[in-house]
């Protein structure tokens, strides 16, 4: 079975991708920080497999 290629042919808006990836901007720049972002961008990835 083939990957879908793009967001689109995944059945996925790429606006929405991105506004849910947005929050990564938003983490303060400190080992913490870098702490959530790791979290928050699994955690999208996570939700953006089938």
């Amino acid at each position: 079975m083939n990957a879908p290629t793009t967001l689109s042919a995944a059945g996925l808006d790429p606006t929405d991708v991105i506004l849910l990836i947005s929050c990564l901007w938003r983490t303060p720049d400190d080992p913490g920080g870098l702490a959530r972002a790791t979290r928050l961008l699994e955690l999208a990835l996570d939700g953006l497999r089938p």
